[in-house]
């Protein structure tokens, strides 16, 4: 979906957050909050946005969501954004924003770090923390929220990206690429491709985190390749029931105190980054057409038997498997 300026006295927009029909508008100039009330958990006031001048325009806002990711295509002149401890609490506070800057300049604060960022540059901004962002005139960005649990059981320290900056990124064209072909597609009614746009565009965005926070590992470099090894490890096995913290222990050579130090002061402990690895993969699975019986997507999932399955879902979610893919089927 995509809108138009609809007066220059104050910016207007109308955002699809989501493939359903939600809408809502406000108005920018005034300082009034950007309000989503269908996107992830019950959310408000995600952030509040303020024209830089009377003739600001937001050009042009088009959204796609599925799965662990939202996507946000963005173009306009200058405005301020900011999320403050009024914001926080909400459903965005367990997500990561990484914005692709495809024209223009955005200038950021999180957390005493200030970054600024330009064409081919992208951002990482943390949604548990409070933030300041400003942007120049004609700027075209990409915005995609992603849960940070889904970085950091690939590895990725979240904590140390807050206003992290990675100027001229290589794989800039592709991402773009993709997100052009899920908007299309989406505008076309087609729904086929959104398991496979969703899995490549989070694949090239984990490359991009991995790179971002490696900038900032204290760790020798022994460290860091075993730490590589065990990631490995878990992509190549966390599908099957059997790989448990013992047997990546054993298949890179450390004890298990050790393996567990190789991932300290991380939000997802090494249990953890397998379990949340093999719920992701149940998700995929679920929406899936078809009904599988949570007995076979469970195994195939790497869970011993669908209670675990089930309980993992409802610490996720809130609901049994059966009442997720209820709920995905009776959105599409």
């Amino acid at each position: 979906m995509e809108t138009r300026n609809a007066g220059r006295s104050a910016v207007h927009w109308t955002a699809l957050v989501d493939e359903h029909n939600y809408r809502g508008t406000e108005r920018f100039a005034s300082g009034a909050s950007a309000r989503d009330t269908s996107g992830p958990g019950s959310i408000s006031e995600p952030w509040t946005i303020r024209a830089l001048s009377p003739k600001a325009d937001i050009e042009c806002v088009k959204g796609w969501r599925h799965g662990s990711l939202s996507i946000a295509h963005i173009t306009g002149d200058a405005v301020s954004f900011h999320r403050s401890s009024a914001h926080l609490g909400d459903g965005y506070d367990r997500y990561i924003q990484i914005c692709l800057i495809n024209s223009g300049k955005i200038y950021t604060r999180q957390r005493g770090e200030e970054s600024a960022g330009e064409a081919d540059s992208v951002l990482a901004l943390l949604l548990d923390h409070e933030f300041f962002s400003t942007t120049s005139n004609h700027t075209d960005v990409l915005l995609f929220d992603v849960p940070r649990s889904y970085f950091e059981t690939r590895g990725i320290n979240t904590e140390i990206m807050a206003a992290s900056v990675l100027n001229r990124v290589p794989v800039a064209a592709p991402i773009r690429a993709l997100v052009e072909s899920a908007l299309r597609l989406q505008e076309d009614g087609d729904e086929s491709l959104r398991d496979c746009h969703e899995r490549a565009i989070l694949e090239l965005l984990t490359g991009l985190g991995t790179l971002s926070s490696e900038g900032f590992e204290l760790m020798d470099k022994h460290s860091v390749a075993l730490r590589a090894n065990v990631l490995g490890v878990i992509d190549a096995a966390y599908v099957d029931p059997q790989t448990s913290v013992d047997t990546l222990a054993r298949a890179v050579g450390v004890s298990r105190r050790q393996l567990y130090r190789l991932f300290e002061g991380r939000n997802v402990s090494v249990a953890g980054m397998l379990r949340e690895r093999r719920l992701d993969h149940a998700e995929m699975l679920l929406r899936h057409p078809g009904n599988s019986p949570i007995s076979f997507i469970a195994e195939s999932s790497g869970f011993n038997g669908p209670d675990q399955l089930s309980r993992a879902m409802r610490d996720r979610h809130g609901r049994s498997p059966r009442e997720y893919r209820a709920e995905i089927r009776s959105q599409s």
